[in-house]
């Protein structure tokens, strides 16, 4: 929980054989429908630097909260959506 609200913190892996499918944008999509309805203002959402597709979750209004090595989070915000 943050000063400015509700915050969920994601990590979500999806096979590689799948990630050609949508599936994982259509679940993420999915899920921040029902934590906005929850009352949710924060969604930090962690990969594996390998499946690092930015433009994906820039589409959906996240941006790169921080990385390391091994991963990337990102960070989609109420007040800064799309």
């Amino acid at each position: 929980m943050s000063d400015d609200g509700k915050e969920a913190v994601m990590k979500m892996n999806l096979k590689g054989q799948y990630a050609e499918y949508g599936i994982g944008t259509e679940l993420l999509e999915l899920l921040m429908e029902d934590l906005r309805n929850f009352g949710f203002e924060t969604i930090r959402y962690t990969i594996p630097r390998e499946r690092y597709a930015f433009q994906i979750y820039r589409n959906l209004g996240f941006t790169v909260e921080n990385q390391d090595e091994e991963t990337v989070r990102f960070i989609w915000r109420k007040n800064i959506e799309k």
